[in-house]
């Protein structure tokens, strides 16, 4: 199995990279089995940073491997390990959903959709949604007083996924993996393009948080990730057409994805600009006019309640809200992400890294910092393999640690000294980061 004439070096480092990839898949069973029928938070816990260890494993061996050419064979033994990997986090999984419920609100959103109601304009638990409020669906979705957040993109394919497996969560699994596999594929042309190594694709096919959030708890966000990119890859095309509709699609299935808007402006060519701008308003218009009408003016859902109120496993945000309460605190950081993203929109920031840096400051400032938001920054982590983004990318799972009271007390509790382990390390990684760039300069 000597794929490359230097020697018995080369050899053991294929076979170690094997292993580890072998390694990795028994660590994610263990996730399940045994106890298999009960949730076990904290084995979670450090299996998936057992995971994430075994992962930059993975990595640095594969680096020093020639996956264009001479070790392409081993780089397609990786590829098939990690889709493995995909069908244990599935069948371990099945229809247990101790992470997240978020699924349940999926679908009913698609049941409502497909019976001719406007999911924007009642709560599920409205009396003019009573003849829809069944066993299976209705008793699991949580926040039921609030009407939708997702937009027009994220609500068709939720439709999508009703007619095809009713009330059902394998439907939406099942979507949710084509749309993962259509990352990977998008992934791999954008990487191309790029001039980004095939091995930094490793991080993302054996990161826990992808296996977790998008095959266990399956969480939209992934959704959004193939327009995304494909996004990325007209305007390298300098195609301002087709980069406004993908890049339209990606955004409504959740706003997050209007970070990148200005980026794309400025990066395409003067006379591309405006057909991107016209074709990306033009495509949010047309998704949004069929739940405009009869909407009663309320076609952005919860939004707004979500965007006054919530608040979780913030970082930079905590500080903001313990020196001057909620309303100022939100305030501040919402001010500093616009401010941050126009600073890096007009100063001479590539690209890619004016889209990192701004999702980046997204993250730390947010009152809000679910595990699954962290897959928008994943393309440009390849890019540009941030020490400190790459730590958060696991780490941030550690978040579930409230799960550890709540299945055991019934009550709802962070863990100080953990989240101290999410965010320490990586704040010490980001000035490790910035203290080198300054010497570089």
């Amino acid at each position: 199995m000597d794929y490359c004439p230097g020697g018995n070096k080369t050899v053991k480092k294929t076979y170690l990279i094997i292993a580890l990839a072998v390694l990795f898949l028994v660590a994610e069973a263990l996730i399940f089995y045994p106890d298999y029928d009960s949730p076990r938070i904290i084995k979670f816990l450090i299996l998936t940073q057992v995971m994430f260890a075994i992962s930059i494993g993975l990595y640095f061996i594969g680096r020093k491997l020639d996956f264009q050419q001479k070790h392409r064979q081993i780089f397609f033994i990786l590829l098939g390990l990690a889709m493995a990997a995909r069908v244990i986090m599935v069948v371990g999984a099945e229809d247990h959903f101790y992470l997240s419920d978020d699924v349940y609100r999926y679908i009913w959103d698609g049941k409502v959709n497909t019976n001719g109601i406007n999911p924007f304009l009642y709560n599920p638990t409205e009396p003019e949604l009573a003849h829809l409020q069944d066993d299976v669906i209705f008793p699991y979705i949580n926040h039921p007083w609030f009407p939708t957040i997702y937009p027009p993109t994220a609500q068709n394919i939720f439709a999508l996924v009703y007619i095809i497996g009713g009330d059902g969560t394998w439907a939406f699994k099942l979507i949710s993996a084509l749309f993962e596999l259509l990352t990977i594929a998008a992934l791999m042309v954008w990487m191309r393009i790029a001039g980004i190594p095939k091995a930094n694709l490793l991080l993302y096919l054996y990161s826990p948080l992808i296996l977790v959030e998008f095959y266990l708890s399956a969480h939209l966000d992934i959704l959004a990730m193939p327009f995304l990119i494909c996004g990325l890859i007209a305007v390298e095309h300098k195609r301002g057409g087709l980069a406004g509709i993908v890049l339209a699609l990606a955004i409504m299935v959740k706003f997050l994805g209007l970070i990148f808007v200005p980026f794309f402006f400025k990066k395409l060519p003067k006379n591309q600009r405006w057909i991107f701008v016209l074709t990306t308003v033009l495509t949010v218009v047309l998704l949004y006019l069929p739940y405009i009408s009869g909407s009663d003016g309320n076609f952005l859902g919860s939004l707004g309640e979500y965007l006054e109120t919530w608040q979780f496993n913030g970082s930079a945000y905590i500080l903001f809200y313990l020196i001057f309460g909620m309303n100022t605190a939100r305030i501040i950081c919402g001010s500093l992400i616009v401010l941050f993203v126009l600073w890096y929109f007009f100063k001479q920031e590539g690209f890619y890294s004016g889209q990192f840096k701004s999702y980046a400051v997204f993250l730390i400032f947010t009152p809000v910092f679910f595990p699954w938001y962290f897959i928008w920054i994943f393309p440009f982590i390849l890019r540009n393999l941030s020490p400190a983004f790459i730590y958060l990318s696991s780490a941030t799972l550690l978040s579930y640690d409230v799960f550890i009271m709540f299945y055991s007390a019934g009550y709802w509790q962070e863990i100080i000294w953990l989240r101290l382990l999410i965010y320490l390390p990586f704040y010490a990684l980001l000035l490790r980061t910035g203290i080198l760039s300054l010497r570089k300069k």
